[in-house]
């Protein structure tokens, strides 16, 4: 036996193009951490909540949300919120976009979001939930009652 043979050492097994592919690993890996920090923190803080905005949240299976979709077609109430300079944002919440704006509206009205259903409404700080709450709160905001 040859006792001058060297231990072979990682260092020696890893060539170039081996450090290379470690360093693009470790950007990659380092990217995907930082990504989904960010998707973190927008689903929790989310965005903003203008209070000159009507948030109208519901799901297409929703046989609530879709007898609100109804009323609000019925009644032109897109036409008469641009009457009176307000905005109507609609959130499916099917979409995972959505989520953020739910968090938010849940919190700024103290609910707890286990048990918060759709149809789900928030203007001027206040949450009105289920349709019957929803229409009325429309209703009074376009001057129907």
């Amino acid at each position: 036996m040859d006792n001058n043979l060297e231990q072979p050492t990682k260092e020696k097994f890893c060539d170039e193009g081996c450090k290379r592919k470690r360093r693009i690993t470790i950007f990659l890996i380092s990217a995907l951490v930082i990504i989904g920090i960010l998707y973190y923190v927008y689903i929790q803080l989310g965005p903003g909540l203008n209070s000159a905005v009507l948030y109208y949240m519901y799901t297409d299976e929703c046989s609530n949300c879709q007898a609100v979709k109804q009323w609000m077609a019925d009644n032109s109430f897109d036409e008469e919120l641009k009457l009176l300079n307000i905005n109507i944002t609609r959130l499916n919440m099917n979409n995972v976009l959505s989520l953020p704006y739910f968090n938010k509206v849940t919190k700024a009205c103290e609910l707890p979001a286990t048990s918060v259903g759709v149809p789900l409404l928030y203007h001027d700080g206040k949450c009105f939930i289920g349709r019957i709450e929803v229409i009325d709160h429309l209703n009074r905001t376009i001057g129907l009652v």
